[in-house]
């Protein structure tokens, strides 16, 4: 949020002129604080990314980083509940090596002390649709998600071990992909850049014979793991 427009604004001018609303970052907090009554009437919880952290915010409030493990940290230390992003978009098309290598509790929230750790409530695949037709959407989803799904539902010691030999994963996703296929979902085409003999980078193709069923069109969870490992417990 820039706040540009609102500079540009006459009338949001006039208005945070009147609530005496000192800047843009005021402002913002004033409509979150709007939005939260209305979900929460609704019996729901509100979540927001993670500009919206402000001391004005409840504790209630779930923070979604999608800056990274840094933020996620940030509002864990101030009792925030949290889930990342960062890491997790499916449509930039990154490599499912470098999805899988990314977790919630590395970097600056691998400092977080266990009691803020209980915080940080896992991640999220994210699937943005600018440049997505009915064509590709499937084979932007699968089955890199798959590798997201295990990395996020397996123990933390597992999927650790699993990122030093990232053939295994490989293995496994090669697997789920035959699967995923005689469901009907189209998964990425095996024509990839390989890494020590493993496919890596996907080069898309877009076909007129690919399906066209309605999906998902914004984001999608990481909601099945990859076969042979048991299903662990979300940490």
């Amino acid at each position: 949020m820039n706040g540009k427009q609102w500079d540009a604004n006459p009338t949001i001018q006039k208005f945070k002129q009147s609530q005496k609303i000192k800047d843009n970052a005021g402002l913002q907090a004033y409509f979150n604080q709007r939005l939260l009554k209305i979900v929460t009437a609704h019996g729901k919880t509100m979540m927001g990314w993670d500009e919206i952290l402000a001391p004005e915010i409840p504790k209630s409030v779930v923070i979604q980083s999608w800056r990274g493990q840094q933020s996620l940290a940030d509002a864990a230390r101030q009792g925030y509940r949290g889930l990342l992003s960062n890491g997790y978009y499916i449509d930039l098309m990154y490599p499912a090596s470098q999805h899988y290598a990314a977790d919630p509790l590395s970097g600056p929230a691998a400092s977080l002390t266990a009691e803020e750790k209980q915080r940080v409530l896992g991640g999220e695949a994210t699937m943005w649709t600018e440049y997505v037709a009915a064509e590709n959407l499937d084979s932007r989803i699968w089955p890199r998600t798959a590798a997201i799904a295990e990395r996020l539902w397996s123990p933390q010691e597992v999927t650790d071990r699993q990122v030093r030999d990232v053939g295994s994963m490989y293995r496994r996703l090669k697997v789920i992909s035959t699967q995923l296929d005689s469901l009907g979902l189209t998964t990425i085409p095996s024509t990839f850049a390989t890494w020590n003999g493993y496919p890596v980078a996907p080069t898309l193709k877009l076909s007129k014979s690919w399906p066209t069923s309605s999906s998902p069109s914004k984001s999608t969870p990481a909601n099945r793991p990859l076969p042979t490992r048991p299903l662990a417990s979300p940490r």
